[in-house]
């Protein structure tokens, strides 16, 4: 529901999220040999920091809502959250 003199709402929770997801496809993807899929990932997840850095530095440091510094925080963090949950379940199985 949308309420007059608010702005959208960031879905920093989401960037974290599907950094995750891009941190377990790393080990999965070198495991499975597909180095193609591999670059795709990390192709993907690099341009969208450049996105958000570029979008970000247009409007003084401010992706959408709120500074760029927190999306790259949660993005790293959940990347490599993912990436050491997935290594780990490889190691251990």
């Amino acid at each position: 529901m949308f309420v007059s003199g608010q702005g959208p709402q960031t879905p920093t929770g989401l960037h974290a999220y599907f950094s995750i997801g891009v941190g377990g496809g790393v080990p999965i993807s070198i495991h499975e040999h597909k180095g193609i899929m591999l670059f795709a990932l990390l192709g993907l997840w690099v341009g969208m920091h450049l996105f958000m850095h570029v979008r970000g530095q247009r409007a003084r440091g401010v992706f959408i809502d709120e500074k760029v510094g927190e999306f790259d925080a949660g993005g790293i963090g959940g990347f490599l959250l993912g990436l050491l949950l997935t290594s780990i379940y490889f190691a251990v199985w």
